[in-house]
């Protein structure tokens, strides 16, 4: 039997969940990903790159108002790390964190790409001039499909 990927399983929970058929449901290309990659010099984890594969192009509405899909995601973490430095904020991302998701500039949800292949999600906020940084989910797996469904 074959075991469902983390892509596949989005893709399924979004139509469970009212985000609109399938077929109206996007990925992204493998060139995307690899462009990410290089931009960043880094490996990006499996469950994320299937999550991108399936619905990273368009997501049915899910995660409106959000940089979570390509390429409105492509720039979150060169522009996370411009924003901390600009709003003089005593927090720095790690070499191997990659920002995933902006929120309108004042949160960035995202992994460190060295912590495996499913790895633990984070978010960051700055909030009336607040900044605190805290883990959000054990996975990335996790934390998408309780965003899927809540």
């Amino acid at each position: 039997m074959h075991k469902k990927t983390v892509g596949e399983r989005a893709v399924e929970l979004l139509v469970e969940n009212g985000y609109g058929p399938r077929e109206d449901i996007e990925g992204c290309t493998e060139e995307d990903l690899k462009a990410l990659e290089d931009r960043y010099d880094v490996t990006l984890p499996e469950a994320y790159k299937s999550c991108m594969r399936h619905i990273g192009g368009y997501t049915g509405g899910f995660l409106a108002g959000s940089e979570f899909t390509y390429p409105a995601m492509r720039r979150q973490t060169e522009f996370a790390n411009e924003w901390a430095e600009n709003e003089d904020i005593d927090f720095e991302f790690s070499d191997d964190a990659f920002v995933f998701r902006g929120l309108q500039g004042y949160a960035f949800d995202y992994f460190n790409t060295g912590a495996g292949e499913d790895p633990p999600v984070h978010v960051f906020t700055y909030v009336d001039r607040v900044v605190e940084s805290r883990p959000q989910s054990d996975s990335f797996s996790e934390w998408l499909f309780t965003k899927i469904t809540s």
